[in-house]
């Protein structure tokens, strides 16, 4: 019985080493040229690798949560696995292959949530323009927080980092900033509770 039990965990093996591919390839492919701290004020980036923003920002807030529940899963199958004394199962069994794809997912899905652990992303508001939609995001590094501006398509789907800005003042709440457009000059802003318009950027 427990034997059968088990055998159904090879649907649930296969979803999470799938999942744990695209949380590794959004946490850690795209975000290859996007992670880097400054501490300038601002630096434009020229060329920036092009990524689906809500996949990233999805992804950073689930990684660990994925990560955690693979884990408890492969833990408890191969928990009962040992407790029932299924000692004849094998590698080229079903419930083998369950056990050590699950072990496979896991390793990838922890080493994918470890970007969402160190430097998390924290989405703040949008803005279109100019046939565009402008994303602002805080991006916390271990020195400080960092604001990236991303440029994408009208509907938001797939963007480049345009922008990042350092030296955020330490009393900022990065929640209350936004994005304001001007018709009259072409210039997109961001604009903090405390001080302001603190740069603008032309599209």
């Amino acid at each position: 019985m427990m034997k059968k039990i088990l055998s159904r965990i090879w649907p649930i093996s296969i979803i999470s080493l799938l999942l744990s591919i695209v949380f590794w390839y959004a946490n850690w492919y795209q975000r290859l040229s996007l992670d880097y701290p400054v501490s300038s004020d601002v630096i434009n980036i020229e060329y920036s690798l092009k990524f689906i923003y809500w996949l990233l920002i999805w992804v950073n807030i689930s990684a660990p949560i994925l990560a955690t529940f693979i884990f408890f899963v492969m833990i408890s199958s191969i928990s009962s696995w040992v407790a029932y004394k299924i000692q004849k199962i094998k590698p080229d069994t079903p419930l083998g292959k369950s056990i050590f794809i699950l072990i496979a997912a896991s390793f990838l899905a922890i080493f994918a949530a470890i970007p969402s652990i160190v430097i998390p992303w924290d989405h703040l508001t949008s803005l279109k323009a100019q046939g565009k939609t402008y994303y602002l995001t805080a991006i916390y590094t271990r020195e400080e927080i960092n604001y990236a501006l991303m440029e994408c398509d009208a509907v938001g789907l797939i963007c480049q980092q345009v922008q990042r800005i350092g030296n955020i003042p330490e009393d900022t709440i990065v929640t209350k900033s936004r994005l304001i457009y001007d018709e009259k000059t072409y210039q997109l802003s961001i604009k903090t509770h405390e001080e302001g318009i603190i740069y603008t950027y032309q599209p």
